[in-house]
């Protein structure tokens, strides 16, 4: 049951952290002009910036950060104040939520997920521009239902694959097929929910295949002549 927990609230986490990687193209071009401080950036600059920032936190949850400071000597700076104690009890806070939501292979190798996830929804952006979106809603929508159905439901083996099932496969598939039916042909529909499903199955890494794979497809069906633009 907690690992159950544990799993949906991180599948939580990602539709929103996918869903809110939209923002950039979607939301900041209608805010007021007053907001910005020197211009309005636009969405290829908030990308670029997001992709740099999101490889640096990775790079410092593998390598550290370069000033020589133990957890020990900056939790006694920090208590030396109410603002620093403050700070203490909110890092503290943060640190262990992200260990019971940290996969495995993250505590090894880093925030991966994160960067990735960035990096596949901003590329999609310059290559295939508003297509992109089809890419975040797979994240937001595949991704999750893959997951929480193939870890607890799942029982027959994708074929090749190492880890990912029939059951999670379908499920996603089936999650993303509404919304995809809402703005796209049936035949159109069918064709991104399954490239989305099955680059989930498949993919060495989802968060950045998913949104490449969905939104290149999205770009490339009407110059082919399949479906809606």
């Amino acid at each position: 049951m907690r690992d159950l927990k544990s799993l949906m609230l991180r599948k939580v986490i990602h539709a929103v952290m996918a869903l809110s990687l939209a923002a950039p193209a979607v939301i900041l071009p209608k805010l007021p002009e007053s907001l910005f401080l020197l211009h309005r950036p636009s969405p290829a600059e908030v990308y670029g910036l997001l992709m740099i920032a999101a490889a640096w936190v990775n790079a410092l949850r593998v390598k550290g950060p370069a000033v020589e400071v133990t957890p020990e000597e900056l939790e006694r700076v920090l208590q030396r104040t109410p603002v620093g104690q403050s700070v203490d009890a909110v890092v503290r806070w943060l640190d262990s939520k992200i260990r019971q939501l940290e996969r495995e292979y993250e505590r090894r190798a880093g925030w991966v997920g994160l960067m990735y996830g960035v990096i596949g929804v901003g590329v999609s952006y310059f290559l295939f521009g508003w297509n992109f979106l089809w890419g975040v809603v797979a994240l937001a929508t595949t991704d999750v239902a893959s997951a929480v159905v193939g870890a607890y439901a799942g029982r027959l083996r994708m074929p090749f694959a190492s880890t990912s099932t029939v059951e999670g496969t379908v499920a996603g598939f089936l999650a993303i097929l509404p919304v995809a039916l809402l703005f796209r042909d049936p035949a159109s529909a069918v064709l991104l929910s399954a490239a989305a499903a099955l680059s989930e199955a498949y993919g060495v890494e989802d968060n950045l295949e998913v949104p490449f794979v969905v939104s290149g497809l999205a770009w490339l069906m009407p110059r082919l002549g399949l479906g809606v633009p």
